[in-house]
């Protein structure tokens, strides 16, 4: 959707990529392959958008699947990220449910020390459940921030 990119870009939002194939049998079924989505989906970015990104975040995660030496790979040049706050809007498709999902997640880590990340997917539903969850950010003080490339990314322990 390159126009939807051009106009995320133009707006000022942090842009990184997610693969190509979103297959777990196709990204993860040979050395090299989860690397070679994201330099293919960056250079689309770049061509799009004109954003030398090095942000990404692979398929269900960095773990169980993305095994090493592949892992250190994305890791030494990318800004691999993953999440601590799983929404569950791929499970509960439903606005009211996935609002309902978040706070204690989000109090939850806060208590743990760790700054959240919430795992959201492009679907209606989960759209439509970002305003009661601003709000709810907003009204207990927290602050959305906007990932960057000078953070240092969550990451999901190695499996191995």
């Amino acid at each position: 959707y390159p126009t939807i990119a051009k106009k995320v870009a133009e707006e000022g939002h942090a842009i990184g990529c997610h693969g190509v194939s979103h297959d777990i049998n196709i990204i993860y079924s040979k050395d090299g392959t989860a690397n070679q989505e994201m330099q293919q989906c960056l250079a689309t970015v770049k061509k799009v958008t004109g954003i030398d990104s090095k942000l990404i975040r692979v398929p269900y995660g960095s773990a169980p699947y993305l095994k090493e030496p592949h892992r250190t790979e994305l890791m030494n040049n990318y800004r691999l990220w993953d999440w601590n706050i799983d929404s569950e809007d791929w499970a509960l498709r439903s606005a009211p449910k996935i609002e309902h999902s978040i706070a204690p997640n989000i109090k939850r880590v806060y208590q743990n020390g760790q700054t959240p990340i919430i795992l959201f997917h492009d679907k209606s539903f989960t759209a439509q459940s970002l305003p009661a969850i601003l709000t709810y950010i907003k009204k207990t003080k927290y602050q959305p921030i906007e990932i960057d490339e000078t953070m240092e990314p969550i990451q999901f322990p190695s499996s191995q």
